[in-house]
């Protein structure tokens, strides 16, 4: 038995006519008629009952149309489905992201969704301490971070995707005597920011906006994430500086933010794979990267 048969069966089952589903296939009659007649003895029934007037199927081959039927639409499912693996229209894909990347996020995933909606997108955020992890044991197939630290992954190809900027965020109550660009103003202050060891390149360049601007960073409250520290800043224990995007986590009625100028407050946020990586659905991810930000002003290419 095979897939020729099958279709010169169902066309003859459902014409009752070797002639016209000869027609149909751009067959002789007589192959089609020989054919099925090969079926009939594989399978040891009868699936028509003929006459010099008609043709009809028997009862077993009403069942076998039924049968033939959904072997060649599981075959055709089937075929579709593995055709849209191999173009990266199906699968899935593995994103991890630290908090600060969402616009970038919105941007490519609701493009990329709308053109393979059959492809799983897996989504995790994580500190940057996490995802150096993630880069190092191969864990995902796209990192959304920052410049600051793809840069250093030699595994990794990248693009940068936006610029950010940090902002100052102060307990309201102490606004009035701050001027964003004389830190020192901030007086006896503390800085409330998130361990070292949990966002390190983050956390070194808040630093360096710091010492540049005069202010004595060893007044600091050391938190694990970033809801520790919108807590404290909030309670007006400190303040803290953060990239805008990140704001949200924070912002409340009893802060106010203060821009920050320099370029050394701009944070440039970017998106990294492995360059290897030969699953078809982040090819196709990987493909609208490249539309989307190879062409923007601050975009990068491989390492």
């Amino acid at each position: 038995m095979d897939f020729l048969q099958l279709q010169y069966f169902i066309s003859a089952a459902q014409m009752l006519n070797f002639t016209r589903a000869a027609e149909m296939h751009y067959v002789t009659q007589p192959a089609i008629s020989r054919r099925i007649s090969d079926l009939e003895k594989e399978l040891g029934v009868q699936l028509f009952v003929r006459s010099s007037h008609e043709m009809a199927l028997t009862n077993a081959g009403q069942e076998f149309l039924r049968y033939a039927q959904s072997v060649l639409d599981m075959t055709a499912e089937t075929t579709h489905h593995l055709k849209n693996i191999a173009m990266g229209k199906t699968g899935k894909i593995r994103i991890s992201a630290v908090p600060a990347t969402e616009p970038a996020l919105y941007k490519v995933l609701s493009e990329y969704s709308s053109r393979y909606p059959d492809v799983r997108l897996d989504l995790d955020f994580s500190t940057g301490k996490s995802q150096i992890a993630a880069i190092n044991s191969g864990e995902y197939d796209f990192y959304f971070s920052f410049e600051s630290l793809l840069k250093y992954c030699k595994n990794l190809e990248y693009l940068n995707t936006f610029t950010d900027r940090y902002y100052l965020f102060v307990p309201s109550e102490k606004a009035h005597t701050v001027d964003a660009n004389k830190f020192s103003t901030l007086g006896n202050l503390p800085l409330v920011t998130e361990l070292h060891s949990e966002g390190p390149f983050l956390v070194n360049q808040m630093m360096d906006i710091l010492h540049a601007r005069g202010y004595d960073t060893e007044n600091i409250i050391g938190c694990k994430d970033i809801h520790s520290v919108a807590v404290f800043v909030n309670a007006g224990m400190g303040f803290t500086l953060l990239p805008f995007t990140m704001s949200r986590s924070i912002c409340t009625d009893r802060l106010i933010s203060f821009f920050i100028n320099g370029d050394d407050a701009q944070v440039v946020n970017a998106v990294g794979w492995e360059p290897d990586n030969c699953n078809n659905a982040a090819i196709s991810f990987r493909n609208l990267l490249y539309e989307l930000y190879s062409s923007e002003p601050d975009s990068n290419g491989s390492i």
